[in-house]
């Protein structure tokens, strides 16, 4: 495998010099125009380093956490102290992102050559949702590093058979975890790839109790102090916020928001003892909600699985400072189609529309490489690692329901950007064959010969 000390690897360094530069100019603009590199979720996410750096203890509002897991926080915690400290960790998590490039070369050049590696390091350089993310205090740029990092590991042990690539795949595994609990989901599929591979058993099981056992520690802390049984309380309040509240919402012809607010206030009055009493009282009440009209739920989730492939243009408008979110537009989406949708989110500032359909037009160009690639892999007997790719992007699609959003693709953006690289090398190799058939002399039957 080629890399960045080959004479070769001055491309890749071009590469890496405009992610450092796209990103960078979209920080300096976010502290210039005052963009949103806060979001509400960032505000929890600081309340938590600040309670870590300043007690030492995973609390809101003087209870357990249970729905964010420790990672991203302790990331955050080190700036907590520093005057300016959010532009500080903003500064790191854009040379984390460029890191990804780097990572994103290496993957793709593991599965299909240096080539590829260096196209793929390219979508992922100018990728949007990617951009974005790197300049936000949210923990999407992060996770995507760890979980790119986990599994350009394990291609590395489908693809060579060592122990060491699997067991150090698995603890960064784990990490991701930490970072983002749906990375749980992600070790299963992980471990279910493993399994899949003739003499694999074993091999499977290690990898599994290696993030087990990782995770353990944080299922017996939440057990001890916060009455939950679990690693994350996340899936079942995010159905209970989300999508039972969009439910009730059609039901009655009214906004999602004020139906979340009311099942807030609902869990309040209740005035359950423990976090995890609570926890149990949403996931029970949500599926109750969605057990009493499972086509709306079905409707629900699948537009939010259309949110996830919308080419999340508009959150580099808004972090620049061009444009400015939390409108509603994600109902509207759900409600009303993505014509309405966008009609909703550029009524203030039409002018926007011209940098966003630039912007859509550089993921369209990455979307038909994922096509190609897709299209060309159907027609072969595909490998593991393409297996563990796809099941990792599909499963990463169709988890948010609801609560989806464009930047849910930022920790699958680099797998994209592999099978972008691969398509579109597919579709040029295609057409030199048949440039080159055509210069081929004709037969007296006008054939090639």
């Amino acid at each position: 495998m080629e890399d960045m000390r080959t004479s070769n690897g001055r491309r890749l360094w071009l590469v890496v010099a405009a992610a450092l530069l796209v990103r960078g100019a979209l920080l300096v603009s976010a502290a210039a125009n005052g963009g949103s590199v806060l979001t509400p979720d960032s505000h929890s996410y600081l309340q938590l380093a600040g309670a870590l750096a300043e007690r030492g203890e995973f609390a809101l509002h003087d209870q357990p956490e249970i729905f964010r897991t420790p990672g991203y926080p302790l990331f955050l915690a080190w700036a907590h102290p520093l005057p300016g400290g959010v532009w500080a960790l903003l500064a790191v998590q854009v040379l984390l992102d460029v890191a990804l490039v780097v990572v994103t070369f290496h993957l793709a050049g593991m599965l299909a050559g240096r080539r590829a590696g260096e196209l793929a390091a390219a979508f992922q350089a100018v990728t949007p949702v990617a951009m974005a993310a790197s300049c936000r205090v949210l923990s999407d740029s992060l996770y995507a590093l760890l979980l790119t990092g986990a599994v350009a590991l394990l291609v590395a042990h489908l693809r060579g058979g060592k122990w060491r690539p699997l067991l150090a795949g698995a603890f960064v595994m784990a990490a991701a975890c930490y970072v983002r609990p749906i990375g749980v989901a992600m070790a299963v599929v992980a471990a279910a790839v493993v399994l899949c591979r003739r003499r694999c058993v074993l091999r499977a099981i290690v990898f599994a109790a290696v993030v087990a056992a990782c995770l353990a520690p944080w299922v017996v802390r939440n057990a001890a102090v916060a009455d939950f049984r679990g690693f994350s309380s996340f899936a079942g309040e995010s159905l209970h916020r989300f999508a039972a509240a969009e439910i009730i919402a059609r039901r009655e012809g009214t906004d999602a928001a004020t139906v979340r607010r009311r099942l807030d206030a609902e869990v309040i009055l209740a005035d359950l003892p423990t976090p995890g009493a609570r926890s149990r009282y949403r996931k029970q009440q949500a599926m109750e909600i969605i057990g009493g009209d499972r086509g709306a739920y079905l409707t629900i989730h699948a537009a939010g699985a259309m949110a996830f492939w919308l080419p999340g243009a508009t959150d580099v408008l808004e972090v620049s400072g061009a444009t400015v979110g939390q409108r509603g537009t994600l109902e509207v989406l759900h409600s009303r189609g993505p014509v309405a949708a966008a009609r909703h989110y550029f009524a203030d500032s039409p002018w926007a529309i011209a940098p966003a359909v630039l912007l859509a037009g550089m993921f369209a160009v990455k979307m038909f490489g994922v096509a190609v690639c897709a299209v060309s892999r159907a027609r072969l007997r595909m490998s593991a690692a393409a297996w563990l790719m796809l099941l990792i992007v599909a499963t990463s699609s169709m988890a948010g329901g609801a609560a989806t959003t464009p930047r849910f693709r930022v920790p699958i953006a680099p797998l994209l950007s592999v099978a972008a690289a691969v398509g579109w090398l597919r579709l040029s190799r295609r057409r030199r064959a048949g440039a080159h058939a055509s210069s081929l002399p004709a037969d007296a039957d006008g054939d090639a010969t």
